[in-house]
């Protein structure tokens, strides 16, 4: 077990795990520098997982995937023991059995555990069922580790699914928004009327069929105050005009044409390749392309988010580079906003607009 086990997470491009408990993190194991996929879920039934080895996981993530570290927090009786992981050279592989990650599974405790080459429907199938899983798990980090008892049973939530857990988001005060949403779901309504348009404005970009310069004087007939389906106040064009729009829309389309289950990855990665550009309207420019091709997953970063961000006392995953933050910050209010029953935001972007009223100067 301990060769393959080592075998995975030093080869593996695309890498899960998922373990009912984790005591103890062998650190002298290196990431795969290939490794642009991870997922590490563990549960937290009966307080059996160690502070400790959370701590030496979160110290081994390399800087972009500090967000893929997670914990079963909505999911009573998570029991799986299992590493599933796609090599360089395509080959799909599995270690599955009794042993979760503890130094007693790797070496005193008798465990069955089963290696096997998998197909590619039988990979695909696997990461389907560990992506399900994910949007039942939160980040863990210090904040999590906080409102988390270690080594104690774990008093039963009466309602597990509309318990608040510690890590959530304090929501801004809702009064008198009607209208306001009215006027955000009107301007997400033409978004989506301009979209193809604007789809294929990108993707001219992207392919070189147009400058940076065309790119930047045709999107006002596709999106801005005049057409009605722009979010945000002025600010990124003051400094954008000299982006570099064919890195952006490269990364957007990228986005926008990925599965699914792949696109939290992609959108932290083009983040990171953005930042390494130097592409200074990925901030406010691109997160709102975001937002509005994703209302449900993805959030606007501009001032205004900023100020509520530093309102509510929020801290940025601890060494997480900028694109893993982004969609560390993205998963805190998917959460928070499952959490609040009623709440008046039904997305991110609705959320968004109801940030900008209290946030805005």
């Amino acid at each position: 077990m301990n060769a393959q086990y080592a075998r995975a997470l030093e080869s593996a491009v695309e890498l899960y795990i998922v373990s009912a408990y984790l005591t103890d993190w062998n650190t002298s194991i290196r990431l795969s520098s290939n490794c642009q996929k991870l997922r590490i879920i563990v549960g937290r039934d009966f307080g059996i997982t160690r502070k400790l080895a959370c701590r030496k996981v979160m110290q081994w993530l390399p800087a972009n995937l500090k967000n893929r570290f997670m914990a079963a927090e909505r999911i009573d009786g998570f029991h799986p023991k299992a590493v599933f992981w796609r090599e360089k050279d395509g080959g799909m592989h599995a270690l599955v059995g009794s042993s979760n990650l503890t130094s007693a599974a790797f070496s005193k405790n008798h465990e069955a555990n089963i290696y096997l080459q998998l197909s590619a429907a039988q990979f695909a199938q696997a990461a389907a069922w560990v992506t399900g899983v994910e949007s039942k798990c939160e980040v863990i980090d210090e904040d999590w580790l906080a409102g988390y008892d270690e080594a104690k049973p774990v008093p039963r939530r009466t309602n597990p699914k509309k318990a608040v857990s510690p890590s959530v988001l304090p929501l801004p005060d809702t009064h008198e928004v009607a209208e306001l949403l009215r006027e955000r779901r009107g301007k997400m309504a033409v978004f989506r009327k301009h979209q193809p348009g604007l789809m294929r404005l990108f993707r001219d970009c992207a392919q070189g069929r147009i400058t940076n310069l065309q790119f930047y004087e045709r999107l006002p007939n596709h999106w801005g105050w005049g057409l009605g389906n722009r979010f945000q106040a002025k600010g990124w064009e003051r400094q954008g005009k000299a982006s570099d729009f064919r890195a952006l829309s490269q990364s957007l389309v990228c986005i926008v044409d990925a599965k699914d289950e792949d696109r939290d990855d992609l959108v932290a990665q083009e983040i990171d390749r953005l930042a390494s550009l130097g592409v200074r309207s990925r901030t406010a420019f691109f997160t709102e392309m975001l937002c509005q091709w994703f209302p449900k997953l993805y959030p606007v970063m501009n001032k205004p988010v900023k100020e509520f961000r530093s309102a509510i006392g929020y801290e940025k995953l601890a060494g997480a580079s900028e694109g893993a933050a982004y969609v560390y910050w993205a998963q805190c209010l998917r959460l928070a906003l499952a959490d609040r029953e009623g709440y008046p935001a039904k997305n991110i972007a609705e959320l968004d607009a109801l940030i900008w009223l209290r946030y805005h100067q």
